[in-house]
């Protein structure tokens, strides 16, 4: 019978043994391990050992075998609505490592940093809550979020809210459209919400809110599940009548989310106790934040149960838990962030040759870039963007075929710089990126490519590279977020103004212009995607070829393997039917 790892422990019936210990023993289950050898070591182990044929093995939803598979569990799951549901834990209260207190979870003065986004949504809701979208993370309704329903006018210019039955706020009021109508007129001087309709937001009734839009925008929906936090109306008034505005976003009574605060001690921990009224009741009682910044400090902590999940885990942690040092003690999540790290030309100068684009892009061995600059926290790009940006279809084989010595000599030969040339790369002083820039340095350099490489701080950088001369190439991370995407392509967006397409091919830049304009004036899902794959072919035949793709660096977070069932979509903790074995 074949056995991953966990299961070898667990038949093994070992448990207690220290980390080096059981780092030795889990390479016993390595994949494609031999009868004869599963047999040796499990003569040599002492212990209850369970019949080969029938070990004691619970079934989770969640198992992976993480040193097998060389990575960890994708950290959201593919449908929010159908996560597993009805297990008990033996384990009662969750603690969380957080790097710092960073403050009030009102969205309009920091909420919106990972820690206070953290606790406001084991606490709090939005109409909106994050999953997964064709291969991209957007807002959408699902079981988290406060409303149940999210209808379109026809034209995309309007959309109706209903609020899910049993939605209340902690002090026990219900939630009411007035509260969501408060809660989104709180950005009405905010430029991100300038296509609201703020005026004419009707309370239709109790439980259904409608809100008019000038325009369409493709950042609505991002703006509602992130930016929008539910807030009773009620209760903020009477902090603010005691002259105590700024602690009510520290507390929970004018949220309503399945936890409620109990103690928020700054700077040290926060603590949550569960909802039992709530419409979405969490199978664990108690959730404890824990403020460490110190990386070592914290990864001690998970390894002895001071901790159970470690936000922002340092590299070399990573490493080791891959490797096997914790053994079956610690594991993870991970996912491709919402930014890529890309390599970006200036097209206004030596690279409106596309020969050189395709010559620089050819002579470099990616893969061994990204193993070396970034190990383990880098990925192998499956989209030209991000893949936050859904739509997009799969480019791994044109990106891992990318790698070519004799045809960035070709295409060196065919472009006006046959003889060679010498090109800038404007770079920041992460440490990643200076290595990733080095190895690109030596791998061109083979092909008649000279490389100078120059290093700002990211104002510089960014000054720097939004002038069309003076420069070649750049490297820095840029993303963005479902729908939110569509405002980078457009006259003035983010890639014209680093890219400066329009100086050489004003055609192909009219055109991107009028796909980005497109892309960030629809609210229709299939619109967007069918747009989306359009800029993605443009970009395949050469027309918007201005960037290259290098890596998507992953998102970790680790916890103690005993806890199951846990996701993690952007900073919305995904928990309600999370247990411990």
């Amino acid at each position: 019978m074949k056995m991953n790892r966990r299961e070898f422990l667990k038949a093994a019936g070992i448990t207690g043994l220290s980390a080096a210990t059981l780092a030795t023993l889990c390479a016993c289950g390595a994949k494609g391990t031999s009868a004869s050898t599963t047999a040796a070591t499990d003569a040599q182990i002492t212990g209850p050992a369970a019949a080969p044929t029938d070990p004691p093995v619970t079934a989770h939803p969640d198992d992976w075998d993480f040193m097998a598979e060389g990575c960890f569990r994708p950290s959201y799951p593919a449908n929010v609505d159908e996560i597993p549901t009805g297990f008990t834990t033996s384990k009662d209260e969750l603690i969380i490592r957080m790097a710092q207190d960073e403050g009030s979870m009102d969205p309009l003065s920091g909420g919106l940093y990972i820690t206070p986004s953290c606790i406001f949504n084991l606490c709090g809701t939005s109409m909106l809550a994050a999953g997964y979208v064709d291969g991209g993370i957007d807002m959408q309704i699902n079981k988290y979020s406060a409303c149940d329903s999210m209808t379109w006018d026809d034209d995309h210019m309007g959309v109706t809210f209903h609020i899910r039955e049993g939605a209340h706020f902690h002090n026990g009021d219900p939630v009411t459209s007035a509260d969501l109508a408060f809660s989104v007129r709180r950005f009405s001087s905010n430029a991100r919400f300038s296509y609201i309709n703020f005026e004419n937001i009707t309370c239709v009734d109790d439980d259904t809110l409608y809100i008019p839009m000038t325009r369409q925008d493709g950042n609505f929906l991002f703006i509602m599940g992130i930016f929008v936090h539910i807030f009773s109306e009620k209760v903020y008034n009477e902090y603010v009548e005691k002259g105590k505005e700024a602690d009510f976003f520290y507390c929970s009574e004018g949220t309503c989310g399945m936890y409620e605060i109990t103690e928020w001690v700054s700077g040290d921990h926060v603590t949550l106790k569960a909802d039992h009224t709530h419409y979405l009741v969490p199978t664990i009682e108690t959730v404890t934040v824990r403020f460490i910044a110190d990386n070592t400090v914290a990864m001690m902590e998970l390894e002895t149960g001071g901790i159970d999940l470690l936000y922002g885990p340092s590299t070399p942690d990573i490493q080791n838990v891959l490797a096997g040092q914790y053994g079956d003690a610690i594991s993870g999540v991970e996912n491709a962030g919402d930014v890529m790290t890309l390599l970006g030309m200036n097209i206004a100068g030596k690279f409106s040759d596309l020969n050189l684009r395709y010559a620089v892009t050819h002579a470099v061995d990616w893969k061994t870039v990204i193993k070396a600059a970034w190990g383990v926290m880098g990925s192998e790009p499956t989209t030209i963007l991000a893949s936050t940006l859904y739509g997009l279809e799969n480019i791994s084989d044109w990106w891992q075929s990318m790698y070519d010595v004799e045809k960035a000599k070709e295409c060196l030969a065919n472009s006006a710089y046959a003889d060679g040339v010498k090109l800038s790369l404007i770079i920041g002083n992460g440490s990643n990126v200076v290595a990733a820039s080095e190895m690109l340095k030596n791998y061109l350099n083979k092909v008649g490519i000279d490389l100078d490489i120059q290093t700002y701080d990211a104002a510089t950088q960014s000054d720097i590279i939004g002038k069309n001369d003076g420069w070649d190439l750049w490297i820095r991370d840029f993303g963005g977020y479902g729908m939110t995407w569509g405002s980078n392509f457009i006259e003035g967006g983010t890639y014209h103004k680093i890219c400066h397409f329009d100086v050489t091919e004003p055609d192909n830049a009219k055109e991107l212009f009028d796909l980005g304009i497109q892309l960030s004036s629809t609210l229709d899902h299939d619109t967007f995607a069918t747009v989306a794959k359009k800029i993605q072919d443009g970009y395949l035949e050469g027309k918007f070829f201005y960037i290259f793709p290098i890596t998507q660096a992953k998102i970790v977070t680790l916890g103690t393997a005993e806890l199951h069932n846990w996701f993690r979509t952007k900073d919305n903790l995904y928990i309600a039917d999370s247990y411990f074995e």
